[in-house]
């Protein structure tokens, strides 16, 4: 999923160039990468979920011995001679940066605000995870949201709501194998 490559390649450009990510995503426009506006709240828990995912996706890709993604590979020297030690400091400071486990809870409200607690809640409980379409993406995420994040991977929205709608349910998924948010403790363990 190019999108998920996406993320990944994000976390290890922030990481190689030792931005925490807390800054990135708090810094003046004109210094940040791709000159984007602070991200909104709703934006901070989806690209918590989309990077914890791709990290997930990464180790076990590198445990059966498989490529590295493709956008992660492409950024400066890629990931393989980055190192995963690296890329999971990356990804434990842009956890952090994105606001943890408090970006999730209310990516999670927003779900329930919107009509889709229902599907939200069957990604974090057990048994079948309820699909979502990518016109219940733009419903919840709201059309500010969507646009922040095709900005900032450089994707047509109709592409990010469509892999947004594949992605989120199996990415909380995997952050709530205990049928309950994760803390911020928990998610630094990723």
């Amino acid at each position: 999923m190019a999108l998920l490559d996406q993320v990944l390649g994000y976390v290890v450009n922030q990481a190689q160039a030792g931005v925490p990510a807390q800054a990135q995503t708090q810094a003046p426009a004109s210094t940040q990468q791709g000159g984007m506006p602070n991200l909104s709240p709703i934006a901070k828990g989806v690209m918590l979920v989309l990077a914890a995912k791709a990290w997930q996706a990464y180790s076990a890709n590198r445990a059966a011995g498989g490529a590295a993604p493709a956008a992660a590979a492409q950024s400066s020297g890629g990931v393989g001679s980055f190192g995963a030690g690296g890329l999971l400091g990356g990804l434990a400071g842009m956890i952090g940066g994105l606001g943890g486990a408090g970006a999730l809870s209310g990516l999670m409200r927003q779900f329930e605000q919107t009509g889709y607690g229902e599907h939200a809640r069957s990604w974090i409980g057990g048994g079948e995870n309820e699909p979502i379409q990518p016109e219940q993406v733009e419903t919840v995420l709201g059309g500010q949201t969507l646009n922040e994040l095709a900005r900032r991977f450089q994707i047509p929205i109709e592409q990010l709501k469509a892999e947004l709608a594949a992605a989120l349910p199996e990415a909380v998924d995997q952050l709530t194998p205990r049928g309950k948010l994760p803390s911020d403790a928990e998610l630094a363990k990723l």
